[in-house]
């Protein structure tokens, strides 16, 4: 069976960890993406994280017999400033450091984006922008490599890795085992590709499916010509034959719900065990 996991920060906000830690355990979800800049903001800087506050945490959630599954460290991998942007990769370059004593084994971005504040724009798309990608994950694999962590990126189109074709070229380019893919579908498509999404999911498993080490599943509307991203099980997406694509896919892998909030939590969870169990 897939195993599913929650976003911290969407079970609670602005509660202790161990407050955050039994609200979770009533979920029945054990595996959560962690994200100390929202949970913790004023613990998670590269001059506060250390081993003994990633042991902390880590003790906090497995009285609850909950792991930390992915690490979040979300930076903008080409932020325009050079010498912010070192900042932000020495930073991450922390998170790989300590992410064994959180319990974590995989540590989460995106790529960011030509300007300081990510937005969609073009301007994403361009040649240069790949290659500050590129040498900005070499970096990281480096530092994961001596650390046996996994570099988890998420690819967008918000971003410089917008593609399953530019996804695939920076696996083979970084050319590091300690480089994964983390895959949400929804990240992928725009408001005349949607009714794609299923394939877009097969092709990326074609392409890169030994590589992909967790899943984002979210649902989504179409509005405006954008897609607006939502709780799983009220937008377009179809969760059952989705769940099940992804259980046929690579059963076991990390799926972690996105978007989906308090209560919403439940009816998700209800419903992907309702499609694994219609697969018997």
């Amino acid at each position: 069976m897939l195993t599913i996991g929650v976003r911290g920060h969407d079970v609670a906000t602005d509660v202790s960890l161990e407050t955050l830690a039994e609200a979770i355990e009533k979920t029945e979800i054990n595996y959560i993406q962690f994200a100390l800049g929202i949970s913790m903001p004023e613990f998670a800087s590269e001059a506060v994280i250390s081993p003994g506050l990633g042991s902390q945490i880590k003790q906090i959630f497995e009285n609850k017999a909950i792991t930390i599954a992915i690490l979040s460290c979300y930076i903008n991998l080409i932020h325009p400033d050079e010498e912010i942007r070192q900042q932000l990769l020495n930073k991450f370059k922390a998170y790989i450091r300590n992410a064994s004593t959180f319990g974590a084994k995989i540590v989460a971005t995106e790529t960011g984006g030509v300007d300081a504040e990510i937005h969609y724009t073009e301007k994403n798309y361009t040649e240069e922008a790949y290659q500050k990608v590129l040498s900005s994950v070499k970096q990281l694999t480096a530092e994961a490599e001596k650390n046996g962590i996994i570099i988890g990126i998420e690819p967008g189109i918000n971003h410089p890795i917008h593609s399953l074709e530019l996804t695939e070229r920076l696996l083979k380019e970084a050319d590091s085992s300690n480089m994964g893919i983390i895959l949400d579908p929804t990240n992928l498509i725009r408001w005349n590709t949607f009714e794609h999404y299923n394939e877009i999911l097969a092709e990326a498993f074609q392409r890169f499916g030994k590589r992909i080490v967790a899943l984002h599943v979210k649902d989504f509307i179409v509005q405006d010509k954008r897609i607006i991203p939502a709780a799983i099980g009220t937008g377009k997406l179809n969760v059952r034959d989705t769940i099940q694509q992804l259980e046929g896919l690579k059963p076991g892998i990390f799926t972690i719900f996105e978007e989906t909030q308090g209560s919403q939590i439940e009816s998700a969870y209800q419903l992907v065990k309702k499609a694994l169990g219609n697969q018997k």
